[in-house]
């Protein structure tokens, strides 16, 4: 198989997860911006979720450029990241309306951490089956930070640190705004 087919597959599945979680949204219940105010912890996280797909969306798109042929590994890496992405909206729509509660943010958390492990996993099996000399050692310090910012933000939530889970979500994202450097260059050649 190629990398075209399980590209055009990941794509499908990520327009239907932002698609979901919009559709999960509350209206306010009034036209006034007040309204609109008491919904604030539900935008918040479906924006930290938008942007959380978006940026995996746009890495993996790149990753995939690296690939000429898909293995067995990589196809099952691939769709096991695409089960525990599935659960993005479900656990955005239970933290928007549950936003003080533990158990929603923390499994909220781990399924961000979840995703982000078995995306570094699918990257590293991608790049040690690259022939053009494509590091992964250049790629794990992104890889290391994103999981030990949600480690801290996991344990952090467990003392009562409300939407600390959320703010480490968005920042595990931060070195990921770009993609790899590396791929990028293998890409315009």
């Amino acid at each position: 198989m190629t990398s075209g087919r399980i590209s055009a597959f990941t794509d499908g599945v990520v327009a239907i997860l932002i698609t979901i979680m919009l559709l999960d949204m509350k209206l306010p219940e009034g036209p006034f911006l007040q309204d609109l105010f008491e919904l604030r912890y539900g935008l918040i996280t479906y924006t930290t979720s938008f942007f959380f797909l978006a940026i995996f969306w746009n890495n993996h798109h790149h990753l995939f450029h690296l690939v000429k042929q898909v293995s067995g590994k990589m196809l099952w890496w691939n769709m096991f990241l695409l089960f525990f992405l599935s659960f993005i909206p479900y656990f955005t729509n239970w933290l928007s309306h549950y936003p003080t509660y533990l158990f929603p943010e923390f499994l909220y958390g781990i399924n961000i951490l979840v995703v982000d492990v078995i995306y570094n996993l699918l990257s590293y099996e991608i790049f040690k089956g690259h022939e053009k000399g494509i590091r992964a050692f250049r790629w794990s310090y992104k890889a290391l930070f994103s999981i030990l910012i949600l480690i801290v933000g996991l344990v952090l939530c467990l003392f009562s640190f409300r939407w600390i889970v959320l703010l480490a979500s968005i920042l595990s994202m931060v070195p990921w705004i770009i993609p790899d450097r590396q791929i990028e260059k293998q890409i315009n050649k």
